[in-house]
């Protein structure tokens, strides 16, 4: 088996703090209610993620609680801000081919 690793060595998966608000870098002095907080950032954002996906076969807003949620996730978890930049390209490069016309924002 191979070594393990450092926890300074595997990637963070929350946001450095200098791209959170004032608030929310004060919340760390107080543990408890920066993990209560987590877990709601998480709750909220993965009913409205799970949402989504089901809406997506659904008839209902499904990509746009998808976007939602994990819009949501990113605000706190690092990981979720992979797959929204890849759902964001992907509305992008679709709307590109619907409007060919229309410039980029």
């Amino acid at each position: 088996m191979g070594a393990p690793t450092e926890p300074s060595a595997r990637p963070s998966t929350e946001p450095p703090d200098g791209q959170r608000p004032g608030w929310r870098r004060s919340l760390a002095r107080f543990p408890r209610l920066e993990r209560a907080y987590r877990i709601g950032v998480g709750a909220v954002g993965g009913v409205l993620t799970a949402a989504g996906i089901v809406l997506l076969v659904l008839p209902g807003p499904g990509i746009a609680l998808l976007f939602a949620g994990l819009a949501i996730l990113a605000t706190e978890f690092g990981w979720a801000a992979r797959p929204l930049r890849w759902l964001r390209n992907r509305a992008r490069r679709s709307r590109k081919q619907l409007r060919p016309d229309e410039r980029d924002p």
